[in-house]
């Protein structure tokens, strides 16, 4: 009878509480805003992930494949481009390190991985990077003002994974390889 529960207690540790890589999460925090952000990927939702970026004809992404946008309506047309090739899924930061500038604004670095399902080709992959993000409190939210994300030396950016979801060895993936989205 109490087992009954334990799988909505795990979808809710899954799906509701940011991921936790060992830091404690203050609510209203710009760790938690880094921490929804990377969550947010997770729902398909481009609303979802716009809305954790200031809406400024200021901000800066650059993705991990090397393109700059600047603005937000820029990057707007890479996330919806984004979210009709691939599903992303697993996304979670770690070794998070933050530089507080001030109560306004935050430097954070972290590793960023995440899944995606390429809907063309049905492949899977995982991606790891290594990411820069300043977050600024504007009107009592923390937003991201600036994201660049890059790949990690001596680690492969994209590992296409088997269908159960482990690495393809290096041969085969070749053989099946796919041109990654611009925006991944």
């Amino acid at each position: 009878m109490k087992l009954q529960f334990a799988p909505i207690i795990v979808l809710m540790l899954i799906f509701i509480l940011p991921p936790c890589s060992g830091q404690e999460i203050e609510s209203g925090s710009a760790l938690e805003a880094l921490h929804s952000w990377a969550t947010a990927l997770n729902y398909n939702d481009a609303e979802e992930v716009l809305a954790c970026y200031d809406n400024s004809d200021d901000t800066d992404v650059i993705v991990s494949t090397g393109m700059m946008t600047r603005g937000l309506e820029s990057f707007e047309s890479i996330v919806r481009e984004d979210f009709k090739y691939v599903i992303f899924s697993e996304s979670g930061i770690h070794d998070v390190h933050e530089r507080k500038l001030s109560d306004y604004i935050s430097v954070f670095t972290f590793e960023h991985e995440f899944k995606i399902f390429a809907k063309e080709d049905e492949s899977s992959w995982m991606i790891r990077v290594q990411t820069t993000a300043v977050l600024q409190r504007i009107d009592g939210s923390w937003k991201i003002v600036s994201k660049h994300s890059s790949s990690i030396r001596d680690v492969e950016r994209m590992v296409q994974l088997d269908e159960d979801g482990q690495p393809v060895e290096p041969d085969e993936a070749e053989e099946q390889a796919v041109e990654a989205p611009e925006g991944m």
